[in-house]
């Protein structure tokens, strides 16, 4: 049956061959030396589809229960627990020490399950006796197994593929999320891939807001977030792709003498999604991955990509056209976007002064910048920015230290870091509440095997990247360290790390190459990248 899913998925495609296609070399997931069937098609000049099928399910993976890494205390408390209920356990190493060589922590495991529906049961007995495990899948531990993997490749040739690459929000503006299927046909692309990171629920911001850095068609969409690196498209001649490291974004308001910081752009103030913006009473100045930080006293900037409305509350808004002319003003928030100009808001310390500065018919002036290294990016027609991360490859090397300051730290010295806004449809690790780290939150986002998007550079090619995942013995996903592998054996000295697990999707001629983890089918994203003609 599992090959009879494979054979579909890659005739689907009307692919021009099926062989050990030699111009995709061994891509190291699992191991070295698995067998690889590889389809691939020319979907126009220079850009060419793979459909790879790695490996094959092991008789020594199963399913088991799982604590995630987890420090000494907690996990003699829940070894203690165990034993009290007659229950038999283990401990293993994570598969990867951290981001500085530090040990993540052991990890609980019960029992040796055939079936899912088997360890599920087992799950919901301990779960009533007062312990919560959580069903897992070997082939998913980052350890050696021979998989399988099902992975997508899309090949550009930018010195003869005469088309675009570009991004779009889910259908045109921030607050609305879509399906990178739906994306791709309403941009009639030749391909389509999912994008950047973004808030998935109203929780942690505006449901669908790039979460870092945004830039589409050389309009700034969203602000970076300081420090993170940056996938950077532009489509002038010549075509370049290239990733910007420690990508920072410059906004300030003018008004007569005085200049004011913009804290952020098409956002809901208060929250800051990532961190790693030390303004304020934000915490924290590097970026903290999947965590918000908050701050009462922030100056937001909206433009059309927002939506037709702003976000309501307390505070003060007013409204510029495109000549900078205040047009309006208001002693609440919530109002409707202009079509060219922006609406501005203020919240908590900012108020008063900026109530006290503008007036109606007033000209102030907006200055939004984005830097890489401190060196200005110029953002013009045919400019697209796409936030992500880690960076996976940097000139050839992989560097697992370098990963602390993309938002993958394990301890914090100032203030506890939880993983109480980790997306629950992609829980990654179980949380250790007794430690002031995150180390259980590296091992289950970075060291475990997931569903992945990336994308990677080689001289004038470009390789992006989805290994779909978390589908026991069907595909396992990758690691990120297996990500930087596998772009260093395609032959790129620069990769990059974009949205992954559920959202992880690429979709040729309007079909997708596979399937989404989530249960309940393909997940809709904030912003997908594009190939059209």
């Amino acid at each position: 049956m599992k090959k009879l899913a494979y054979y579909i998925l890659f005739t689907l495609y009307a692919c021009s061959n099926v062989s050990n296609d030699s111009k995709i070399p061994d891509l190291a997931i699992g191991r070295k030396g698995l067998n690889q069937q590889v389809s691939y098609k020319k979907l126009a000049e220079g850009l060419f589809f793979y459909q790879i099928q790695r490996g094959s399910p092991s008789p020594k993976d199963y399913f088991v229960l799982s604590s995630g890494a987890i420090s000494e205390k907690t996990e003699k408390d829940l070894l203690k627990k165990l034993k009290e209920k007659g229950t038999i356990s283990w401990i293993e190493e994570p598969a990867e020490k951290g981001p500085h060589g530090e040990f993540l922590g052991n990890i609980v495991r019960v029992g040796k399950f055939e079936n899912i529906k088997d360890a599920q049961k087992k799950e919901q007995e301990l779960k009533s006796e007062g312990i919560q495990m959580t069903v897992r899948h070997t082939a998913e531990d980052n350890k050696p197994t021979s998989g399988p993997f099902l992975l997508s490749i899309l090949k550009i040739d930018l010195t003869s593929f005469k088309g675009n690459i570009s991004s779009a929000l889910g259908k045109n503006v921030i607050k609305e999320k879509a399906y990178v299927t739906d994306i791709s046909k309403k941009n009639n692309a030749l391909a389509a891939i999912n994008g950047g990171f973004f808030a998935w629920n109203n929780t942690v911001g505006v449901d669908g807001e790039p979460a870092g850095i945004s830039v589409i068609n050389g309009e700034l969409v969203s602000e970076a977030t300081n420090g993170r690196s940056a996938l950077v498209i532009d489509n002038n001649t010549p075509k370049k792709v290239s990733i910007a490291k420690n990508v920072t974004t410059r906004l300030r308001l003018f008004i007569n003498d005085t200049s004011f910081l913009i804290h952020g752009i098409n956002r809901e103030a208060g929250k800051v999604l990532n961190c790693g913006n030390q303004i304020d009473s934000v915490r924290s100045r590097i970026p903290i991955h999947d965590f918000v930080c908050n701050n009462p006293n922030e100056i937001i900037l909206f433009n059309k990509q927002f939506g037709k409305k702003s976000i309501q509350g307390e505070g003060i808004e007013f409204i510029i056209n495109e000549e900078g002319k205040v047009i309006s003003k208001n002693t609440y928030r919530g109002g409707e976007i202009p079509e060219k100009g922006y609406l501005i808001q203020a919240t908590g310390s900012y108020i008063e002064e900026l109530d006290s500065l503008i007036a109606k018919n007033q000209t102030i002036r907006v200055e939004t910048k984005v830097f890489t290294d401190q060196k200005e990016i110029k953002l013009k027609n045919g400019i697209y920015l796409i936030n992500g991360g880690p960076i996976l490859l940097d000139n050839g090397k992989i560097d697992p230290h370098a990963r602390f300051k993309e938002g993958f730290e394990t301890q914090f010295q100032n203030f506890k870091v939880s993983d109480d806004f980790v997306d629950k449809k992609d829980k990654s690790s179980i949380s250790d509440d007794a430690q002031n780290n995150r180390k259980g939150f590296y091992h289950g986002w970075v060291v475990r095997r997931h569903p992945r998007t990336a994308i990677g550079i080689k001289n004038n090619d470009v390789y992006i990247v989805v290994v779909y995942g978390r589908q026991p013995t069907i595909t396992a996903g990758a690691s990120i360290t297996e990500m930087s592998t596998l772009f260093k054996q395609l032959g790129c000295t620069t990769a990059f790390n974009l949205d992954g697990g559920g959202s992880s999707m690429m979709v040729i001629k309007n079909r997708k190459t596979g399937k989404s983890s989530d249960i309940s089918g393909e997940r809709e994203v904030g912003d997908a990248i594009l190939i059209t003609e």
